[in-house]
C-alpha cells in the first residue's frame, strides 16, 4: 500500500515555550516542514526548522512567515504575567 500522506509547510506560533518546542518536534518528527515564529530564540533544541524572531504585531514579518504555510499552530502568549 502506497503511503499518500501530504507534507505539510506549519508556523508554530510561540514555538520557543514548553510546549510549542514538543509540538514543534512532533510535527518535524512526522515529516512536516515547520517554521517556530517567536519574539525570543528558543531555549530548546529545536532541529530542523526554520525560525523567525518576530513580533505578531509586526505585520510585514508576518505576512511574510505565512507565505506558502498550509496550517499554523498559534501558541503565542505571554506566559509569565509577572514582567
Amino acid at each position: 500500500m502506497k503511503n499518500n500522506k501530504k507534507i505539510l509547510n506549519i508556523l508554530v506560533t510561540g514555538g520557543s515555550g514548553f510546549l510549542g518546542s514538543h509540538l514543534i518536534d512532533t510535527l518535524v518528527n512526522s515529516g512536516h516542514k515547520v517554521c517556530n515564529y517567536d519574539t525570543i530564540k528558543s531555549i530548546y533544541n529545536l532541529k530542523n526548522i526554520n525560525s523567525i524572531v518576530g513580533d505578531l504585531l509586526d505585520l510585514n514579518s508576518l505576512t511574510n512567515a505565512l507565505k506558502g504555510v498550509d496550517v499554523v499552530y498559534h501558541l503565542a502568549a505571554y506566559a509569565d504575567l509577572d514582567k
